[in-house]
């Protein structure tokens, strides 16, 4: 049986309350969305067979949520290049691969772009949370997982759909005119986070569909995300998520609960929801 610690509380021993000042929203926004990735991933892990069953996560970022894979004994490597604005996770790094020093906690890092990736490994999870957007060549990087993965794996990924016209980092809608003219229209808003800006590449479900039809591979959605999304909200723990939250989501999630309206959101088309969550296999998925 596993009676290892959760991973709220494994984060509490990795960064202690009287180690985290109040300003410390960074630590606290990371934390949080590690145990947002863990809860979107764990249906899929495999604790008994935790040695065999081999795991990739595309965008490790900080090293939070790979330390607490494991820390639980799962077989995971961490595919993590630093840049595109995301150079304060080198700070956390040495952090988290100190902490994992001091107590015989092992994975292997890759210091690559899952553009370039390439292995002799096969893998039965890869992962992928609020990463694909990130990614400069996305179909490339999918076609690399997809060529290690193995015959029964799966590639899961959540990021944002922009066929729906919102960008969630700098929390604003676009024109449905492309990113050259959002870019010139916002220029002022988005100038702070240049860097963050041009790293998005805009994917969107057509895309998605589309690549999978050309690959031959089986894509499933997750119908009921922008649903599960909204009651994230409900849970009083996610703190820094909701003050990154616009106060219209609140609005709009406020209505839908009073009305009891909100589980109609179930029935709403994948292509119309934002965030995307969808699996990628080789072979066809069960119902």
């Amino acid at each position: 049986m596993d009676t290892k610690i959760n991973i709220r509380e494994f984060f509490k021993e990795l960064f202690p309350q009287d180690k985290i000042n109040n300003d410390d929203k960074l630590i606290k926004a990371y934390i949080e969305e590690a145990e947002f990735g863990f809860n979107r991933i764990e249906k899929f892990l495999d604790f008994e067979n935790n040695k065999e069953f081999k795991i990739l996560e595309v965008g490790a970022g900080s090293f939070l949520l790979t330390s607490y894979l494991a820390y639980r004994g799962l077989n995971i490597t961490a595919l993590e290049p630093v840049s595109g604005g995301f150079e304060c996770f080198n700070l956390m790094q040495q952090a988290v691969l100190e902490y994992c020093k001091l107590n015989n906690i092992n994975f292997k890092i890759i210091d690559s772009k899952i553009e370039d990736f390439s292995s002799d490994d096969k893998y039965d999870l890869i992962f992928l949370v609020n990463v694909l957007e990130h990614i400069e060549e996305p179909f490339k990087a999918l076609d690399n997982m997809k060529n290690v993965l193995k015959d029964a794996g799966k590639v899961f990924i959540h990021c944002p759909n922009y066929l729906i016209p919102y960008e969630p980092h700098f929390r604003m809608f676009l024109l449905p005119f492309g990113k050259k003219i959002n870019e010139f229209i916002f220029k002022n808003k988005i100038k702070e986070k240049h860097e963050l800006w041009n790293d998005l590449n805009f994917i969107n479900y057509n895309q998605i569909v589309n690549y999978s039809k050309q690959r031959k591979l089986s894509v499933q959605f997750n119908h009921e995300i922008i649903y599960e999304s909204f009651k994230r909200l409900s849970d009083a723990n996610n703190k820094e998520f909701k003050n990154r939250i616009p106060k219209f989501i609140f609005v709009i999630y406020k209505l839908l609960t009073l009305t009891k309206l909100i589980k109609l959101l179930k029935l709403m088309p994948s292509k119309y929801q934002t965030p995307m969550e969808f699996i990628i296999q080789c072979k066809k998925i069960k119902e």
